[in-house]
């Protein structure tokens, strides 16, 4: 894959935030997914001063895992709210530029369009690699919501304080919760029929996701 979008990664609070700033102008929430066969899931951990990241692609029918990718670097960023991507960007940079099997969408651990600057992490690295993707989470960073029902794949809306809905909440197989939201090229009807189409009731997070993080343990 290729980075269609460069800026600078080693900067500061300031200028990270201007970067934000200056990428909300390409900003996609139109649906650009014409068919899915491919899906990837990219995700990281942490163990003092590393970070490794994992990125696998899966047949979308299937949910087959179709290839592997890891990498490990040095965090440089420090851990700020909401500027998370360049924390875990370089690496996930670095991964996705090795990939072959490119898929169709991306599903990040981490938000997308549910951001105060409505840039989080799949927002940011669909802009810049040209991709529609979404961000799933285990927690909120910005909105409101209602809890869904207590019943497997209930959702309410994320909100933003203007009532604009950003995202969903969804309620996984095992009664737990998870954000999500549209990162670039892909619409909130969407973006929540993939995550739904991808998740097993094994797992707490949608197949790909759950993939990359059994594959990035330090």
């Amino acid at each position: 894959m290729e980075v269609k979008i460069k800026h600078k990664w080693d900067v500061d609070k300031e200028e990270a935030r201007r970067i934000q700033k200056d990428l909300k102008k390409y900003i996609d929430l139109k649906n650009r997914v014409e068919k899915v066969e491919k899906v990837g899931g990219v995700d990281c951990s942490y163990k003092e001063e590393k970070v490794k990241s994992a990125f696998v692609v899966c047949n979308y029918q299937t949910l087959e895992i179709i290839e592997v990718i890891t990498t490990e670097e040095n965090v440089k960023f420090p851990y700020i709210p909401s500027f998370f991507t360049f924390r875990e960007g370089p690496v996930i940079v670095k991964l996705l530029e090795r990939v072959k099997e490119k898929p169709d969408l991306i599903i990040f651990n981490g938000h997308g369009i549910a951001h105060p600057e409505k840039m989080g992490l799949a927002t940011h690295l669909g802009i810049i690699f040209d991709i529609p993707t979404i961000g799933c989470a285990r927690e909120i960073l910005y909105g409101n919501y209602t809890i869904p029902p207590s019943f497997p794949l209930a959702s309410t809306f994320i909100k933003d304080k203007d009532g604009e809905v950003m995202g969903h909440v969804l309620r996984n197989y095992n009664n737990g919760l998870l954000f999500i939201s549209p990162g670039h090229k892909i619409d909130l009807k969407t973006t929540l029929s993939v995550i739904i189409r991808t998740m097993k009731k094994e797992y707490g997070l949608p197949y790909p996701l759950y993939a990359a993080h059994s594959k990035c343990a330090l």
